[in-house]
């Protein structure tokens, strides 16, 4: 699908602009910081997820 050689070069009123290349951007690891988490909080959170929903749901129609 080749142009013809003997068709002429388009017209073109603007010529297109060129995007400038942008430079790749690096990802850098971010670093986390670990808090100190008392073990007697863990077991205090781990008991609530346990118990479940304070209150039961209510059954829509």
């Amino acid at each position: 699908m080749e142009p013809e050689p003997s068709a002429p070069a388009r017209k073109v009123r603007f010529a297109p602009k060129v995007q400038p290349r942008k430079p790749p951007k690096l990802n850098q690891p971010k670093t986390e910081v670990k808090e100190e988490v008392d073990p007697s909080e863990i077991k205090e959170l781990l008991q609530r997820a346990r118990e479940g929903p304070g209150r039961p749901k209510v059954e829509k129609k």
